[in-house]
Formats: structure tokens, C-alpha cells, sequence
């Protein structure tokens, strides 16, 4: 698994995308949960909360699966927002890479 960790703006996705290329390599991110079905961003913070549970039961399912890697990138602004995905790594035997 890579953890990708920055502030908005700081090219996490951008960087993301270089990673996962033409590859077969899974990438997730709590931004994700705000498109909808026409590919249009729109951001709701009351839904926050479920949005960071939206991308974790989806990192839990590729992890599930064995596929490997996995790339999240999130602001983590706090170390303990990182936690479950650690747990996940863990749980299904993982090695993670941190990338701030």
C-alpha cells in the first residue's frame, strides 16, 4: 500500500495518476465519493465523514481481494486519520510506503 499525504493542491492526485499509469494498480481517494454520475466534482462537507467510510470500505475490498498495490492519497492531515488504513495493511499483510 502507498499512502499519499498532503495538503489540497499538492499534487497527491496528480502523482496518484504517475503511479497507477497503464498499470493494474488501484487508486483511492476520499474525493472520490463527491463525483457524481455525469463526472462532475461536487463537494459536500456535511458528508464528509461518510465519504472517509466510503473510501475505506473500498481500500478494505481491494486489499480483501489481493490486489496489490494500493495507492490512497488523502490530505491525513493528522496521524490518526491514517490509522484504519495501517489496520487494513496489517490485517491482510500489507507492507506500507508513506509519502508526505
Amino acid at each position: 500500500m502507498i499512502i499519499l499525504r498532503g495538503i489540497q493542491g499538492s499534487g497527491k492526485s496528480t502523482l496518484a495518476k504517475m503511479i497507477v499509469g497503464k498499470n493494474h494498480i488501484q487508486h483511492m481517494e476520499t474525493d472520490m465519493y463527491f463525483y457524481d454520475s455525469h463526472g462532475d466534482y461536487k463537494f459536500n462537507p456535511s458528508q464528509l465523514k461518510e465519504a472517509h467510510a466510503w473510501c475505506q470500505n473500498e481500500v478494505n475490498a481491494l486489499m480483501r481481494f489481493d490486489h496489490s498495490p494500493v495507492v490512497v492519497s488523502n490530505t491525513f492531515t493528522q496521524e490518526w486519520e491514517m490509522e484504519p488504513y495501517y489496520e487494513m495493511a496489517k490485517k491482510y499483510g500489507y507492507q506500507v510506503t508513506s509519502l508526505i
